[in-house]
């Protein structure tokens, strides 16, 4: 989904994409993610290239991951872009958080994109 925008950047500064658990290459694990998972696994990704700040951009679901982690690190953050988020998650019962992640499974289970 990120590749083309990856080369763009590419060209002017270091940049990387995040598959979250479950998308792209990476694995849904066995336990239910929560948006604190997402958020160390920025932190490793953040690690693993040596960075000293990110700017986060987060699309969907991303922006509410990305809104996640820069109310908890914004030390972290050089800039921060949403687009197409969803702010109620983070007041939506765990019941209907379980029904919206089971919803976006079905199609990858189902081996569409």
């Amino acid at each position: 989904n990120w590749l083309p925008q990856l080369a763009a950047a590419g060209g002017v500064m270091r940049a990387a994409a995040l598959d979250l658990r479950g998308y792209g290459d990476s694995a849904l694990g066995r336990m239910q993610s929560t948006v604190g998972d997402y958020c160390d696994d920025i932190l490793r990704v953040k690690e693993e290239l040596g960075a000293d700040r990110l700017v986060l951009v987060g699309l969907s679901l991303g922006s509410w991951i990305a809104t996640s982690f820069a109310m908890r690190h914004p030390e972290m953050l050089a800039g921060l872009v949403l687009s197409g988020g969803c702010t109620g998650m983070s007041e939506a019962s765990l019941e209907e958080r379980e029904t919206f992640r089971v919803s976006r499974k079905v199609p990858l289970d189902a081996g569409q994109t």
